[in-house]
């Protein structure tokens, strides 16, 4: 070997080396980024989903409105700047939905609902209307390792309740509905998860320093997911009074964002939910990548002109930080979104500070710079997950929003010196190359900062839409919830949006609840008109129970496998490593088409048994339990194997011995399918995919567990279109509290409901029961009370558990705490009583 050759060869090597540390380091930032895979929302305007939210973006609607009549007294408000306790603040940007609510569907009864913080009862909502949006099926993640991070800056409603009612009807629960700490610590219990739990006051940035502590969380392995939430109500005046001592509230009531008629902020309310997880889980799950963190900090400003005066310096140093830590240079990133509140003081700071990283004149682009805070108004704890909402809004739809109600740019900052701009209309969102990033900030009164940079997900990837049955599972807690979701799935495909992902979602990335719709076809563009007549069937006998009988296939049959093969990835694994082929080999699809096409059966008993057991195992696989009709030799084999797949090699071959090669008539046993009982096998004519998929609907509706994985390859991709699960929302207010506890000792004894939909009388019950009802229906706040359901499934926890218990005492009755949490039926309970006063 030459000395120029061996030189080349160590220079090849050299570059090879490199090019592997640059792939190993590609590798290692992506193992730190993190995807947003989920948000939910409630926003002034009515906004309840993304949609609404961009659509509100995208036209400019103002969404400040005058302050509501049953905040406070109109004595507090008064033009005058220095009367002291009033405020002249007069117009916002508020919720209207504070009072609703859905107890039962959460489990929580009406009593502790009534005294909770709304900001608990939104989180709750949003929450899990982010994981739904996630395709995240909440059944499957009880006791999982998922954090929640929640930002909140004040607890009002508590103080209300103490005000309107006295101290001296202060319960338990006022506690736990009131005080930070159970915020997240409510979402952690009521979803199941066990991850780190913890709620964050940092003012006006709480909600980003929650979402960087929950990636830094999820990096470190704390947690495989985080739920990260913030919400902000005004109800009490005191802070109002406050900010308009201080002159931080404008008279306007509008955010005047970097405009020179900036005069302070107006307040906000709101709440948003968004789900979090490791890029690499998230795209091997295959949830919908909404955007990608690829960067977040925080710090403070430490010692500088004041506790409420933002420090540009620190500001700057956070922005430089995010920018390293993410690895992208300068001009990657092409919008920030400001934290710009409309202060005459604090906009030309942030901007200096936005200069200091972003304002080199080399910069081949202007950076665009918006607040979403001038439409939106300020939203304190929860402005932070509001701008970051706006801006994977913005990436999906590859525009940038006008930025609202700016007229002149405030004099205060040199704009010809930086290459920033505002967006005075909607302009397309194009970048020369890499993806869409942004920087987001939000900077807290008291000095706390903290900025994130986010890059947009990678477009789904076209998937092929025939490998995906046309089954849509529909499920809710409530029949009337059950019709709102189908109509919405209805909407749905009436706008050209249900495609397979949308099915993938309804069958694997939803829990599946006790009322349920299961809409079947033969391909997926026939779905569409069956949605809305869809009702609800009489129900099978023997849910998830099917009797079985073995029969030799014929041509029919095979198009059947054919359909199997293509859409079920376990049949197709099985059927695979029974006739010894490789997983990805066409040869046997082609095979069976073949056979479907010529109008005959299998060529050999080899693809014959291997069919008939690959069936069996996807029937067992889907969830469903197998009965053998007839006791005859083949059909024990194909129960032998179900129980025991390890002797599937062994009990195959007998099988193949069973019917000679040359055999082509099917079996004399005919197939058996009636309104109780389902057969698999059997007459060939009856075994088509439409017939296979009808039985799981059936089965479905009756209440079997279904196992939807099942239907489709784990990533394949979940769509983020699904209408979420309707809430039957009814008031809960302090007000209504005051009177209903006015009311309850007037009212009669509380009715006894049967168990629902159960179709049978409701049995007898102890003389004792209305005393028991009347008393349970007390603790709980509950109108009806379900015999069939267990004190906790009726909302009971602990406390009203320990109340109860003390209030039967007092009228004789002996029941005791462990009865009551031990799940056992209400029924059962009062029948137990009415034995033991027999005996």
């Amino acid at each position: 070997m030459t000395t120029e050759t061996l030189q080349s060869l160590v220079l090849k090597q050299h570059k090879h080396i490199l090019e592997l540390k640059e792939r190993l380091k590609t590798l290692e930032d992506q193992s730190d980024d993190v995807a947003i895979i989920g948000v939910g929302l409630r926003l002034p305007g009515d906004i309840e989903t993304p949609e609404a939210y961009w659509q509100a973006l995208i036209t400019g609607q103002d969404l400040t409105s005058p302050l509501p009549d049953d905040r406070w007294s109109p004595d507090f408000i008064n033009e005058n700047r220095q009367a002291p306790g009033t405020f002249y603040w007069q117009r916002g940007a508020f919720l209207r939905c504070l009072k609703g609510f859905d107890p039962q569907y959460f489990g929580i009864s009406r009593r502790e609902a009534l005294t909770m913080d709304p900001q608990q009862r939104l989180l709750l909502m949003v929450a899990t209307e982010a994981l739904e949006r996630a395709g995240v099926a909440l059944e499957r993640k009880k006791g999982a390792k998922i954090g929640v991070f929640t930002g909140i800056m004040r607890s009002e409603y508590g103080q209300r309740l103490s005000q309107l009612q006295g101290t001296e009807s202060i319960d338990f629960y006022q506690g736990t509905g009131s005080g930070h700490g159970f915020t997240a610590g409510r979402l952690s219990y009521t979803l199941g998860f066990t991850g780190p739990s913890l709620t964050i006051d940092t003012a006006c940035s709480s909600s980003l320093v929650a979402l960087h502590l929950a990636c830094e969380s999820l990096k470190r392995g704390e947690c495989k997911a985080a739920v990260v939430a913030a919400s902000n109500v005004i109800l009490d005046p005191e802070l109002n009074i406050a900010l308009c001592q201080a002159g931080a509230l404008s008279p306007s009531g509008h955010c005047a964002s970097f405009d020179e008629a900036a005069d302070g902020y107006t307040r906000g309310e709101g709440a948003l939910a968004v789900v979090l997880m490791p890029l690499r889980e998230a795209q091997a799950q295959g949830h919908p990548i909404l955007g990608i963190v690829k960067a977040s900090s925080m710090n403070h400003g430490g010692p500088g002109s004041g506790l409420t005066i933002p420090n540009g310096e620190a500001q700057a140093e956070l922005l430089a930080d995010s920018l390293k830590r993410s690895g992208l240079s300068q001009d990657a990133i092409s919008y920030i979104e400001a934290h710009g509140t409309g202060t005459a003081l604090g906009d030309p700071i942030e901007i200096q500070a936005l200069a200091s990283v972003y304002g080199s004149a080399s910069r081949p682009k202007p950076l665009f710079i918006g607040s979403v805070k001038s439409q939106l108004g300020h939203l304190e704890a929860a402005a932070g997950l509001a701008s970051l909402v706006k801006c994977l809004l913005m990436m999906q739809h590859r525009l940038i929003p006008a930025q609202h109600g700016l007229r002149r740019l405030t004099t205060k900052v040199d704009w010809k010196a930086y290459p920033f701009r505002f967006a005075d209309e909607a302009q397309p969102w194009s970048t020369d190359e890499g993806p869409r990033t942004v920087g987001i900030s939000a900077f807290g009164i008291a000095g706390t900062n903290a900025h994130i940079i986010v890059s947009e997900g990678p477009r789904p990837i076209d998937k092929d839409t025939a490998s995906i049955a046309a089954i849509l599972p529909i499920s809710a807690k409530t029949e009337e919830g059950l019709f709102e979701l189908r109509d919405a799935y209805a909407q749905l495909a009436e706008a050209g949006r249900l495609d397979a992902a949308v099915l993938v979602t309804a069958m694997c990335g939803r829990a599946h609840h006790k009322h349920r719709l299961c809409v079947v076809a033969g391909e997926l563009r026939e779905l569409n008109d069956q949605i809305r007549e869809r009702r609800i069937t009489d129900p099978v006998p023997y849910a998830g129970q099917l009797r079985m009988t073995v029969a030799w296939p014929d041509a029919s049959r095979m198009a059947y496998y054919a359909k199997l093969l293509k859409r079920h990835p376990g049949f197709k694994q099985d059927l695979c490593r029974l006739l010894s082929y490789d997983k990805a080999d066409l040869h046997i699809e082609k095979e069976l088409l073949a056979c479907a096409q010529k109008g005959e059966g299998p060529q050999t008993s080899d693809l014959a048994m291997a069919c008939l057991l690959a069936e069996a195992y996807l029937w067992q696989d889907l969830g469903f339990k197998l009965e053998a009709i007839e006791r005859h030799e083949l059909t024990r084999c194909v129960m032998s194997a179900l129980l025991d797949r390890r002797q599937e090699k062994r009990l195959l071959d007998a099988m193949k011995q069973l019917i000679p090669s040359q055999e082509r008539n099917p079996t004399q046993h005919a197939d058996r399918v009636s309104a109780q009982i389902c057969s698999i096998g059997g007459r060939a004519e009856s075994a088509t995919y439409l017939w296979m998929l009808s039985i799981i609907a059936r089965h479905y509706e009756a209440g079997a567990f279904i196992n939807w994985d099942a239907f489709s390859e784990a990533h394949y991709p979940r769509s983020a279109d699904n209408p979420t699960s309707p809430f039957q929302l009814e008031d809960f207010w302090v007000d209504g509290l005051i009177q209903r506890r006015r009311a309850q000792s007037h009212e009669p004894v509380a009715p006894v409901s049967p168990s629902a939909g159960s179709g049978q009388a409701a049995a007898p019950l102890p003389q004792s029961s209305p005393e028991f009802i009347g008393l349970l229906r007390e603790v709980l706040s509950a109108e009806m009370i379900d015999t069939s359901l267990s004190f906790i499934e009726l909302g009971g926890d602990s406390f009203t558990a320990m109340l109860l218990v003390q209030k039967l005492s007092q009228i004789g009755l002996d029941v005791s705490m462990e009865e009551l949490l031990s799940r056992e039926s209400i029924g059962s309970i009062l029948e137990k009583e009415r034995e033991n006063a027999c005996i």
